[in-house]
């Protein structure tokens, strides 16, 4: 098993929490050596903001995120023709989105993953993951469970976190049988729509 050492594992990005630079070179020298004395092979710090000159990065990635400050039609009218397209047609096939933060509704977003997962040939996470996710995050208001659903069966879904005016995509899943009604297109929709009409000025994608 390689050894590694990540900055919040698990997170897209995370900037180094210090009040000026040269906190942060003595954190670095900390990390650099404990990681050549735990045999780490790499330590890997997913920030956004240039941190040379203590740091020069062998691997570099993009971020996505969409500023939501725009008015609701400006943002729609932004995305390129396919996707309003399948927007339009996952409303014209019925299908609808609920936005939830019940415990009931991650449940039916896990079935969703167990299932998306098992397509890309991935192990699901254990459920107990969510129910914290639930726990800590969603229940006290710093996430929402976006649902679509084709009458009376759930067919996809994606989990969000927020604070301050900020909100993040962080997983989503869907029922590949149902692909063809688009209902990805208008969970993700609904979710650009809530959170531009509560105020969060970004939503990132990840990377």
């Amino acid at each position: 098993i390689r050894k590694k050492g990540i900055s919040l594992p698990f997170t897209d990005y995370c900037d180094p929490l210090v009040s000026d630079k040269n906190n942060f070179r003595e954190i670095l020298d900390f990390l650099l050596t404990e990681g050549k004395e735990s045999h780490w092979k790499y330590l890997e710090l997913r920030n956004i903001k240039d941190l040379s000159p203590f740091v020069f990065p062998s691997l570099t990635y993009l971020g996505h995120t969409l500023n939501l400050s725009d008015k609701e039609n400006r943002i729609f009218h932004s995305f390129r023709d396919s996707t309003r397209r399948n927007i339009k047609k996952a409303v014209k096939e019925g299908v609808k989105a609920e936005i939830s933060n019940s415990l009931e509704s991650l449940k039916k977003f896990y079935k969703l993953n167990c299932m998306t997962r098992k397509k890309h040939g991935l192990p699901p996470q254990p459920f107990g993951f969510f129910k914290k996710i639930h726990e800590i995050i969603i229940s006290n208001n710093f996430g929402n469970v976006i649902l679509g659903s084709y009458g009376q069966q759930t067919i996809a879904g994606a989990v969000f976190f927020h604070f301050g005016n900020k909100s993040v995509f962080k997983y989503g899943a869907s029922d590949i049988t149902y692909q063809k009604l688009r209902a990805n297109n208008l969970v993700m929709w609904e979710a650009i729509k809530w959170y531009s009409q509560n105020g969060y000025k970004s939503l990132c994608f990840g990377r």
